[in-house]
């Protein structure tokens, strides 16, 4: 069983598919020092490669994070339960957590139909 959840990841300062490219190499050549399955998780271009149950996404994140001490990566997530939905913000192993906040509109008569 498990907790599926979505990811896409961005990067605000840089290319992401040129990041995941040079990522990919050192993941191939076994020159990381941390073990990652974001290539299980993510398409290249930062985009959902399937759902998945990434437990360790935010530890890998702050590694993968200080390799690019001065990119600011964007995590998003939306998990199976309907209210689960953040994104992490990463930089030189430091993280951000925002959770969303569902708002309703007042009743408002004018807007009935």
């Amino acid at each position: 069983m498990g907790y599926y959840t979505d990811y896409n990841l961005s990067v605000v300062n840089e290319d992401i598919k040129k990041i995941l490219s040079d990522l990919h190499e050192k993941y191939d050549s076994d020159a990381l020092e941390f073990d990652t399955e974001i290539f299980y998780v993510l398409d290249v271009d930062g985009t959902k490669w399937d759902e998945a149950k990434w437990y360790e996404h935010e530890d890998e994140m702050r590694a993968i994070s200080k390799l690019y001490p001065e990119v600011v990566f964007k995590l998003k997530g939306e998990g199976e339960d309907s209210e689960d939905i953040w994104i992490k913000y990463f930089k030189n192993g430091k993280c951000q957590e925002c959770h969303a906040e569902i708002v309703f509109e007042e009743y408002n008569e004018e807007k009935l139909a």
